[in-house]
């Protein structure tokens, strides 16, 4: 399949390659500090975007989009949530949702749906790997999980417009 319908397509190629790197990105970055990559396809409608984002998905089980409950052999219900993630979440939940990823991959589907008008604070949490501190109700702080992993993004905007400040490590 992948002879068949990857190799030859440039596009396809590179999303094939930066998913299955979000797996040393997982087992080095505690030894070297390496951010998270951010990989964003950004080109018209109908161009195959998300096709290449179930690609990337595929790399670690089958790509769905949302929730998926099955019945396991002792009829217990598991829910099993995909990584093919969309844009349309607050930046908190975006980024809280990634605690403890280590080394899969993380797609998210069509950057028009994002609820955030600048998204510079985003790529960098989302590329430093951790989320903000927080207080819990008894006013303590609580330690979040960091995650390390590859990004890879689409929309039909550029990623880099979207962000208010135009800092060089963006």
């Amino acid at each position: 399949l992948i002879e068949k319908q990857v190799v030859g397509s440039p596009v396809l190629e590179i999303t094939l390659i930066a998913s299955l790197a979000a797996v040393p990105n997982g087992i080095i970055s505690a030894q070297t500090g390496i951010g998270n990559p951010i990989i964003h396809l950004c080109y018209a409608s109908g161009k195959g975007k998300s096709t290449a984002l179930m690609l990337a998905a595929s790399t670690t089980g089958k790509p769905f989009d949302g929730e998926v409950k099955e019945i396991d052999s002792n009829g217990d219900t598991k829910t099993y949530k995909s990584i093919y993630q969309s844009w349309s979440a607050t930046d908190n939940a975006m980024v809280t949702a990634q605690a403890g990823n280590r080394g899969v991959v993380t797609v998210l589907n069509e950057l028009g749906k994002s609820l955030s008008p600048n998204m510079t604070r985003l790529i960098f949490d989302l590329s430093e790997g951790s989320d903000k501190n927080r207080l819990n109700k008894d006013m303590k702080s609580s330690i979040s999980e960091g995650f390390t992993t590859t990004f890879i993004s689409c929309g039909e905007s550029s990623l880099l417009d979207r962000c208010k400040s135009k800092y060089e490590g963006l």
